[in-house]
């Protein structure tokens, strides 16, 4: 009675195993894939004629697989409020458009990437304060993403980020 428990649950531990070591060889080859980033290219090897584009505060362009946002210079280091809300839901659980969370966002650059912060306002000074630099320093925003600059655009007033997996 217990040698096909046993049986089973060796059997368990050792297809589980097979599937910890497959997802090592795929997190490898990601960062295989990852560590091909040559620097920024030109507009057109990212940007294609065929991508839908639109334009807003960032202009967003896309293909069939992939997204990419074309950051204005001068739209790095300012703040962005982000507003999730609830697109649909079960019947008699909740409410579609429900806001589900609130969060100011930074989009910054440094070097060869643009990281996307989460700004925190838990602890505030005012900037002639003496403490200002004390509470600025005690204050991390974390990183939500890190991001390659594919391409600038063309003429040179800001970057071009693959956003496909944000």
């Amino acid at each position: 009675m217990a040698l096909p428990l046993i049986l089973a649950l060796v059997t368990g531990c050792a297809s589980s195993k097979g599937a910890q070591d497959s997802s090592k060889t795929d997190d490898k080859s990601k960062s295989e894939e990852n560590d091909k980033y040559d620097g920024p290219k030109a507009f057109d090897d990212v940007i294609k004629d065929d991508f839908d584009k639109d334009e807003g505060v960032f202009i967003v362009y896309r293909d069939d697989t992939k997204y990419y946002y074309e950051i204005p210079d001068d739209q790095l280091g300012r703040e962005f409020l982000m507003v999730t809300r609830i697109a649909k839901t079960a019947t008699n659980f909740s409410w579609g458009g429900t806001k589900a969370n609130t969060q100011t966002l930074r989009w910054v650059r440094q070097g060869d990437k643009i990281l996307l912060r989460i700004v925190g306002y838990t602890n505030v000074a005012d900037e002639e304060d003496p403490i200002y630099q004390a509470v600025r320093n005690s204050n991390v925003e974390p990183i939500l993403n890190a991001f390659d600059i594919e391409a600038y655009n063309a003429d040179t007033t800001g970057v071009i980020i693959e956003v496909t997996d944000l």
